[in-house]
């Protein structure tokens, strides 16, 4: 583990007056990673401290989000309510594909927005028919 971390909490160092994450470091020692590459560094294990180079491995920024949701750090997938309180449960939760990814949203929301899209839509009507 690293004891100096970055703002992002990730464990630093510095060399050449730069300041140089230390899993990009590891990952250019033992990865061949060139440091001005835009490949991220990803950590099989989830710990950001970690710099040990069987638990890094290149990647893009899909895979970055990919892993958070799938070991549950990414800020969306903690929520546990929607903005207006509703619990996410099983009978509240719509889940649906979104540009390949999994999204859901609450259906006590969606029924409330449909029955106001339903009555504005009906005003316009009414009004003009007369």
């Amino acid at each position: 583990m690293w004891r100096q971390k970055s703002k992002r909490d990730y464990g630093k160092l510095t060399y050449n007056y730069k300041t140089i994450d230390v899993h990009r470091a590891a990952a250019s020692v033992w990865l061949e990673l060139d440091l001005t590459s835009p490949k991220l560094v990803l950590h099989k294990c989830s710990n950001k401290n970690c710099f040990n180079p069987e638990h890094l491995y290149l990647g893009s920024q899909s895979d970055n989000i990919r892993d958070s949701v799938k070991d549950k750090t990414h800020y969306k997938a903690r929520k546990s309510a929607c903005v207006n309180g509703h619990a996410y449960t099983i009978d509240n939760t719509y889940w649906y594909k979104h540009n390949g990814w999994k999204a859901r949203y609450c259906k006590v929301c969606m029924r409330r927005k449909s029955k106001e899209n339903y009555k504005r839509r009906k005003q316009f009507d009414d009004s003009r028919s007369n």
